[in-house]
């Protein structure tokens, strides 16, 4: 296996890692037995007892099933994770409303881009300019409002292509 395969496994390892502190964490809050998810997911409950105890990794299935189960919000979940690389802001109240208020904005736009002329185009890269980013992710750091404005370009070049 070359090294990029053994860093790309590792990586993914510790997402799904990081899924699954988040996870035992809601499964925690919720009261769920071991014998009811075990249920649900079709794995036995020794399996999902050393899943919960970390003492065997998550797979994207299961871990898929107990987001579903736990009723957890992809996105936020998403956000904390992959773009805020701090899964515990799952929880966080105002890490909460702003996914929401930046989810719907985000909508907001791409539904005004399709009704909308050219005027409506450039306001989509406005707002998803460096500054703006900075500026409302700011708040939540600087780490997060760098990794908000790696994602700009990519809006940008799929409002372009839309």
């Amino acid at each position: 296996m070359s090294f990029d395969l053994l860093e790309m496994e590792q990586t993914r390892t510790e997402r799904l890692e990081a899924y699954r502190k988040v996870i035992v964490e809601a499964w925690h809050r919720k009261g769920l037995k071991n014998t009811e998810v075990a249920a649900y997911t079709g794995r036995g409950t020794s399996l999902i007892s050393k899943i919960k105890n970390g003492r065997a990794p998550i797979c994207s299935r299961i871990s898929n099933q107990l987001i579903d189960l736990l009723e957890l919000d992809r996105s936020r979940l998403f956000l904390a994770i992959e773009v805020a690389g701090n899964g515990a802001l799952y929880f966080d109240p105002a890490f909460k409303n702003a996914c929401y208020a930046s989810l719907c904005f985000f909508e907001h736009m791409m539904d005004r881009l399709h009704s909308e002329g050219e005027c409506e185009r450039r306001s989509v890269f406005a707002a998803f300019s460096k500054d703006t980013v900075e500026r409302v992710a700011g708040q939540a750091g600087a780490d997060v409002a760098e990794q908000f404005s790696a994602y700009s370009p990519a809006y940008s070049r799929q409002v372009a292509s839309a």
